[in-house]
């Protein structure tokens, strides 16, 4: 017996966001399949059908579990991940920051689905510890202070957002 979520292994969205999953299973025997859902929001489910909807009202992290149990007792498990957390998967990358200097760049990149235009800034984490950068329409910022917390935020069209903190380091 088998059973995999069809899609992306993670999935992102803005809440509330409503995520549609789709599973195939199979059995040696072609035996009817019931699906357990436990959608990591404390919410579960059980049917019949192959395909199922689930809104996520709170940001957070979803380990999404689906079960696949036939009258025989066999079954058969596969996971999915939600993040409405940091709907957009915003990553901060540095370039590499040479000794003796004082600032460097940073890129940022966004995952997920961000509907244009999007807007970056960057802020440091202890008010006052640095400038702040944005809002601007480049994901790359130039002149981010060394060794100062920074987050930085891209935020698309509907107000969905990326977040990622990060301190550049010399290399």
């Amino acid at each position: 017996m088998s059973v995999e979520v069809l899609g992306d292994s993670v999935r992102y969205g803005c809440p509330p966001y409503q995520a549609s999953f789709q599973v195939v299973g199979s059995t040696a025997l072609n035996a009817s399949i019931t699906y357990l859902w436990n959608f990591g929001n404390g919410n579960t489910q059980t049917t019949s059908s192959n395909a199922i909807t689930q809104t996520y009202a709170a940001p957070g992290i979803y380990v999404v579990v689906v079960q696949a149990l036939t009258a025989q007792g066999c079954f058969a498990t596969d996971t999915v991940i939600v993040n409405t957390l940091n709907p957009l998967g915003l990553t901060a990358q540095p370039d590499p920051v040479c000794k003796g200097a004082l600032t460097g760049t940073v890129t940022v990149t966004l995952a997920g689905n961000p509907q244009p235009p999007v807007s970056y800034s960057a802020y440091p984490i202890v008010p006052g510890s640095g400038p702040v950068f944005g809002p601007q329409s480049s994901p790359t910022f130039t002149g981010i202070p060394v060794g100062v917390q920074y987050e930085f935020i891209g935020q698309d069209s509907l107000g969905c957002q990326g977040r990622d903190t990060i301190a550049l380091q010399i290399a």
